[in-house]
């Protein structure tokens, strides 16, 4: 698929591997063009990719990933460490299709909503990124996190009101928000109207 390129030819590259992704979504129930492969050596590839990732060498890691047959390709566990692996190569419109996919496969997972709004920030701007937590909001209406970023995404976008009511939320959810809001740049312009929430 050649998922991971060159920064000059990633923009024009990602509509093409993000549909190959999404290929393998399609196609998971069938067998990939290397065929089925032994427990072990799937294994082998994958801690090779995760290697590869921890040792920050993104194009390595998503070659070996390539390796694997679309099924196991589309597997929850793998597409998170192929989003990861995106984050890392500032692949960003790579790694919201594959957060958007995990999204549906896990939808009451924040964290995995949170990564996927970053995805779409970097790819798409924050009001794309402010919409997609918008619909998280929806599932997990309680999640702490979800508001916070919701607050940085409206600050940043020059709501100060619908911030300041987010991250009022987000507090009253978690009170550990509150420190965290205080050390967080793109909440600077709230800082003393945070400073005073009880």
């Amino acid at each position: 698929m050649g998922g991971i390129d060159h920064k000059e030819k990633r923009t024009t590259r990602a509509a093409g591997a993000g549909a190959a992704i999404l290929s393998d979504f399609s196609n998971s129930s069938r067998v990939g063009r290397g065929g089925r492969l032994s427990a072990v050596t799937t294994e082998r590839i994958l801690n090779a990719a995760h290697g590869y990732f921890e040792l920050g060498m993104p194009i390595e890691a998503e070659a070996e990933i390539e390796k694997l047959p679309a099924e196991t390709r589309a597997d929850t566990q793998v597409l998170k460490l192929r989003h990861m692996i995106y984050k890392l190569a500032e692949s960003w419109e790579l790694a919201a299709v594959v957060g958007r996919e995990i999204t549906n496969r896990e939808p009451k997972t924040a964290e995995w909503w949170l990564h996927y709004a970053y995805a779409v920030r970097r790819s798409e701007g924050l009001a794309a990124a402010k919409n997609a937590l918008l619909e998280a909001e929806h599932i997990l209406p309680d999640e702490g996190s979800v508001h916070f970023d919701l607050a940085c995404y409206s600050c940043l976008l020059g709501e100060l009101d619908e911030a300041m009511r987010r991250i009022s939320m987000a507090i009253h959810f978690d009170s550990t928000y509150k420190l965290k809001a205080l050390e967080d740049v793109d909440l600077e312009p709230l800082w003393e109207t945070i400073a005073t929430i009880q």
